[in-house]
């Protein structure tokens, strides 16, 4: 997942109709959103565990990913396509709930950049010493990361529209190369764990855990206020069948992104040994670079895993720093409302209070080192749990009635949605107590 629900007046049509709405560009759009860092760190806890548990979850996820958008998609439309999420939110519920919304997005979406933070300089450090080209790891020291941040932060300021397309280019390549090393990795596939006895409570304690990774890897709601707003724009008289448009690219973009992600994680899981994924995740590397010490894989290939792992978190990284960015602008609009008015100088001196404060808090938690794995599960995908399940059903709720959550699609996404707020804690106590 890359980017989050924009902040108030992130889109205005400004009265200037825009290009052809079309369902295959947002397609790829969705889909480009929520194939990032994600995925690649959702094989360390499924190969750990018991492989039935993503596959018994893979027959879930499909109609909970794509019932909980819709009622994302239900709750923009209320919106009339000139209100974006968190607009529709504050609407519905209240003025007064518009800062929590806000503070806890910001915090969301900061967790979220502070582990792909982590993850950059995991990997790339790892990287330099596979190479040889440092004598240590570096990332164990504070000056890669900070050079790390340093060089973006230099990128974002000289030019912010050349790191767009280059993010661009790079999720397109991303997509095509991932499916190709999945492809690649089959002749590597073990197929023993499939045989491997498990009790059903280790089953569901496995299962607690791997769910809210997999389902933070899974989501791609942040892009859909952009993509509502975009047909808006392109025909702002709502033409018929709208509705039905958008619904079909929710769906075709929930089967596509299932299909695709449980293949590689199940393609990484079956090539990797749970050793191997339990060392990854204990160093907070991503599977695609354990592929260099296994054999029969080519060198080369290898080291193209390792890059793509790299290459995931940067663009990764981009987008969530683009939206966090977004929220502290408006953070600070809202505290400082006097600096919106001195246009120049105040947009210089937004720009290097926000780049201090994201990417200074980033620096600091990289050195701390937290675990990403962990750090999905018993933070960021609850906090995510709210904004993708329970809020959008609490808008409509709000605005329809609160008969729509006996519904029995409604009532799926809030069960799903209670229970990913507690599930990896749930999963670590079953399985410390079936030990």
């Amino acid at each position: 997942m890359r980017k989050s629900p924009a902040a108030p007046g992130a889109a205005e049509a400004a009265g200037v109709r825009s290009a052809p709405f079309s369902e295959i560009t947002w397609m790829l759009a969705l889909f480009g959103t929520a194939i990032g860092a994600g995925i690649l760190y959702l094989p360390l806890q499924a190969g750990t565990g018991s492989l039935w548990a993503l596959i018994l979850l893979s027959a879930l996820i499909f109609p909970l990913l794509y019932l909980a958008h819709r009622r994302v998609l239900d709750m923009l439309m209320l919106g009339n396509g000139e209100l974006d999420y968190s607009g529709v939110a504050g609407r519905y519920l209240g003025r007064g709930l518009d800062w929590i919304i806000l503070l806890l997005f910001l915090l969301t979406f900061q967790a979220v950049l502070v582990s792909y933070a982590i993850g950059l300089n995991a990997n790339l450090g790892d990287y330099l010493h596979q190479q040889g080209w440092t004598a240590t790891d570096w990332s164990q020291k504070p000056f890669l990361s900070l050079g790390i941040l340093l060089a973006f932060a230099l990128i974002y300021l000289i030019g912010q529209q050349t790191l767009l397309r280059l993010m661009t280019l790079a999720s397109g390549l991303l997509i095509v190369a991932l499916f190709g090393l999945s492809l690649y990795l089959i002749p590597f596939w073990d197929l023993s764990p499939f045989s491997l006895a498990i009790s059903p409570l280790a089953l569901i304690a496995d299962m607690l855990l791997v769910l809210p990774i997999l389902t933070f890897s899974l989501i791609f709601f942040p892009a859909m206020s952009s993509m509502v707003m975009a047909l808006k724009q392109s025909h702002p008289l709502w033409p018929e069948g709208a509705e039905t448009r958008l619904k079909r690219v929710v769906l075709v973009t929930s089967a596509l992104l299932m299909l695709f992600v449980i293949f590689f994680v199940i393609s990484c899981v079956l090539a990797l040994t749970p050793p191997e994924l339990a060392s990854a995740m204990a160093s907070n590397l991503n599977g695609l670079s354990m592929l260099s010490g296994k054999p029969g894989i080519s060198p080369v290939l290898a080291e193209i895993g390792t890059l793509l792992g790299l290459c995931a978190l940067f663009t990764s990284f981009v987008g969530v720093f683009l939206a966090v960015r977004d929220a502290v602008r408006e953070l600070i609009r809202r505290l400082l409302p006097s600096q919106s008015t001195t246009a120049s100088a105040a947009h210089r001196w937004t720009e290097w209070l926000l780049l201090t404060l994201v990417l200074g808090s980033a620096w600091l938690m990289t050195i701390a080192n937290p675990s990403i794995v962990k750090t999905f599960g018993k933070l960021i995908s609850p906090l995510v749990g709210i904004f993708i399940f329970l809020l959008p059903l609490a808008v409509l709720a709000r605005a329809r009635g609160p008969g729509l959550l006996l519904r029995p699609g409604s009532l799926f996404v809030l069960l799903f949605g209670v229970l990913i707020l507690f599930s990896y804690d749930l999963g670590n106590w079953l399985k410390g107590a079936l030990q």
